[in-house]
This record gives C-alpha cells, structure tokens and sequence, in this order.
C-alpha cells in the first residue's frame, strides 16, 4: 500500500501496516483539514512550532470544559473560583508575550528582548 493510500479513515481504523511516523503524519493532517487544529503561523504569521485549536476543537474543549464543571457543581457541590496563578513568566493574567516577525530573515523575536537590544 502507498503512503498516498492513507485515509484518515483507514489510520483510524488501523487498516494496514502503518509505521508511526506514518500514523503521525495522517492524523495531523486529518486535523488541519478538518478544522479540529491548526498551525498559528499560517494564519497570524508567528512561531512554527506551536498548534492552535481550530474551530470545531476549540467548540469540543469548551464543551468539555462546560460538562466538567456542571458535573463537580452537581455531584460535589463545588464551584469554580478565579484565581491567580504561578505561571513560568512570573506574571499574572495575560500569559503573552508579543512577538516580532522580521520579514526579510523569517526570524522570530520577543518584542521586549528587541527593545532593550536597542535601547
């Protein structure tokens, strides 16, 4: 069997003889092309490495999330408390940090790391 044979259905399925890598390559690209993730820089032009939700995974992880709180309100009589929380930037709320895209090289920057370069 080619490597073109391979549907998302059949990777799903586990018909045939699929090496990993394989396997790996199938899925991800049954989840862009259906919409359940997708890659930031194709859209907003920004670091290659990192996976978004696209549209129908970021509707399932919300409706998870829904569910998992409804069940711990009704079965545990707990409720959600926002709180702060330790993150590695030692900051809190917003987690961002701005990024800057040099056009020409492709290259990637921290805005603030770029701006104590120069100033």
């Amino acid at each position: 069997m080619d490597r073109a044979d391979y549907s998302p259905r059949k990777v799903l399925a586990g018909d045939g003889d699929l090496t990993r890598e394989a396997f790996r390559e199938t899925l991800l690209k049954a989840l862009l092309e259906g919409g359940w993730s997708c890659i930031p820089s194709q859209r907003y032009r920004r670091i290659h490495a990192i996976y978004d939700y696209g549209l129908l995974g970021y509707d399932i992880k919300e409706n998870l999330l829904k569910l998992w709180d409804r069940h711990f309100a009704l079965e545990d009589s707990m409720r959600a408390v926002p709180l702060p929380h330790a993150n590695p930037g030692r900051r809190r709320g917003d987690n961002t940090v701005p990024m800057v895209n040099d056009e020409k090289t492709g290259t990637v920057y921290r805005a603030d790391h770029l701006a104590q370069r120069f100033l």
